[in-house]
């Protein structure tokens, strides 16, 4: 929530908003409250609003991140020449789930986010058990982003800058931006969308004269079997089902779910093909598996004559950007998650120790390989449980208990 929305409250008889630490109470007790099959959820997030916009920025943000990690690189491990088509094919299997899941809320669960839907189907423990674990996955990958970023800044930015340092750095920054809220995170994420595409395009095309398309033959690369393979692991970077199931309600038009999930879904997957076709293009098959960076070795190779050249250090702005956004939102959503959980009504208080248990977990591999490992065996390989299957079995026995009971209702009258 905005800080405004924070310590913002009316006394009766005023016409304007009044601030102060009393603006906690009526909201923790009023309007943070909701029904759902005779549960009460505190809601600690009742007052912030979003645009459509803002919401398709921050998907976008969330999805085509990864690329700057090590997308790039294990998509050419899973595929070889036809990496490029991995996110292609995993953008369609996310836009078939999201389409499932926003007609499982448009016609049984209207109004309800994840949360509650996971109450609707499984009652008050079951809920909170599965809320808990979406609020744990984000925790997690706010932590390998986390160390992956410092890992990587440490290695090709500042050598001899030691990593608690990045790591304070990091923290600070990203605890700040979620303090401010969703409102703050949505803002930002519109401005920093137009430095992204723009960034990444720029990039891909400034790469022009090292591109050799025939290093994208074979097009099938390994053949089918090994394209079809990588899907699932190239649809942990699609975060939309997940994030929109859980925030759409506190858009200013929850009916543009629809548009928005569509919309952040084409963009991203246009954006993640660009790159890799240029990646791939300009690097052979053993030298783009080998980049810990693609981004930052891609922009490396930039020399548009003898004076311009060595453009890194340009895009390494947005390289940060990016993960601050990315890792802001998350972090938000670990704590959201958990607040809602646990009915607690107010959000701001559990941020700095969800930040702090974010950078201890970064820390525990013990290197670069250790932290790239763990992400491929939890994110690659159970990812697309957490983020696809999950979030559409709450829905899907939700709205089955949403229509039992509908039928009862009318039975009985």
């Amino acid at each position: 929530m905005s800080g405004q929305d924070f310590y913002r409250c009316k006394k009766p008889g005023d016409s304007g908003p009044t601030r102060g630490l009393g603006a906690q109470l009526p909201m923790s007790l009023s309007s943070l409250k909701r029904r759902r099959g005779g549960m009460t959820v505190a809601n600690p997030q009742s007052k912030s609003k979003i645009g459509s916009r803002e919401l398709t920025a921050i998907l976008v943000l969330m999805t085509t991140t990864d690329i700057f990690l090590n997308y790039a690189n294990g998509m050419t491990r899973q595929a070889d020449e036809a990496a490029w088509m991995e996110p292609l094919l995993a953008g369609s299997l996310c836009l078939l789930v999201f389409l499932l899941a926003e007609w499982l809320l448009r016609r049984y669960l209207p109004g309800q986010d994840i949360v509650e839907a996971g109450i609707t189907a499984f009652g008050h423990v079951g809920g909170v058990l599965v809320t808990l674990i979406f609020s744990a996955y984000f925790l997690f990958v706010t932590a390998m982003v986390m160390r992956e970023f410092e890992e990587t800044v440490i290695t090709t930015v500042l050598p001899t800058t030691p990593i608690v340092v990045v790591g304070v750095l990091f923290v600070l920054t990203v605890w700040y931006v979620a303090y401010n809220g969703l409102e703050a995170i949505a803002r930002l994420s519109y401005l920093g969308l137009f430095v992204l595409i723009a960034g990444i395009l720029i990039l891909s095309l400034l790469t022009a004269n090292w591109w050799h398309p025939n290093l994208l033959f074979p097009l099938l690369g390994r053949g089918p079997t090994a394209v079809l393979r990588g899907i699932l692991p190239a649809s942990t970077a699609f975060f939309n089902v997940l994030i929109l199931v859980t925030i759409y309600t506190y858009t200013y038009n929850p009916a543009s779910l629809r548009r928005v999930g569509v919309t952040s879904i084409l963009i991203s997957v246009f954006l993640m093909c660009v790159f890799l076709l240029a990646y791939e293009m300009v690097f052979s098959i053993p030298q783009a598996q080998e980049a810990t960076s693609p981004l930052y070795t891609l922009a490396r190779q930039i020399r548009l004559g003898r004076f311009l050249q060595r453009f890194e250090s340009i895009f390494i702005f947005m390289w940060v950007m990016a993960a601050v956004l990315k890792m802001s939102m998350t972090l938000w959503l670990s704590s959201f998650l958990l607040a809602k959980a646990f009915g607690w009504p107010l959000l701001r208080p559990i941020l700095p120790a969800m930040a702090m248990a974010s950078w201890a977990i970064s820390l525990l591999p013990a290197d670069l390989a250790s932290v790239l490992n763990v992400s491929d065996r939890v994110r690659s390989d159970w990812g697309w449980a957490v983020i696809f299957v999950l979030p559409l079995l709450v829905l899907s026995v939700a709205a089955w208990r949403t229509r039992r009971r509908r039928k009862g209702g009318v039975q009985g009258a």
